[in-house]
């Protein structure tokens, strides 16, 4: 009897350790998809993870750097005409998203929209669109009455 409960109790333990290992590789790479969607500097920009995974040296880096940029600059050009579309399909999208949260997941969901579209905004070089007026990519994360 005794040695089946300790190997209950092992059976248990197992788990428990393979539960908290999966949830910070889950977490982790979570964090990492996040950093990369919001544009944080040095985290999550393709320059960053090319200067982290191949080691560039200092001159390699200012090059990419740069090369990264300019296309960045033609990828908005080429996206500029799609754009309008791009944003009142994201609007449908976070309308029908927060109809499904409880109040605290529809504010954490408002403040990350928030956070996305000013980084949004501050990548093409425009205000924060948090102050964007009514109907704008701003609307559905200003208040309760998107539901």
């Amino acid at each position: 009897m005794k040695q089946r409960v300790w190997l209950v109790v092992g059976f248990v333990a197992v788990f428990c350790l393979g539960a908290v290992a999966g949830g910070a590789a889950v977490a982790g790479s979570h964090a990492r998809r996040q950093a990369a969607l919001l544009g944080q500097p040095g985290r999550g920009s393709y320059a960053a993870l090319l200067n982290r995974r191949l080691k560039l040296r200092p001159e390699q880096r200012g090059v990419i750097e740069g090369t990264v940029s300019r296309f960045e600059a033609d990828r908005e050009h080429i996206m500029a005409p799609v754009e309008p579309t791009l944003r009142a399909r994201r609007l449908e999208m976070r309308k029908e998203v927060r109809a499904t949260l409880d109040a605290s997941q529809a504010s954490d969901f408002d403040t990350l929209n928030r956070e996305m579209d000013e980084n949004r905004a501050r990548r093409a070089g425009h205000a924060a669109a948090a102050s964007a007026p009514v109907g704008s990519e701003a609307a559905p994360v200003l208040g309760a009455s998107n539901r």
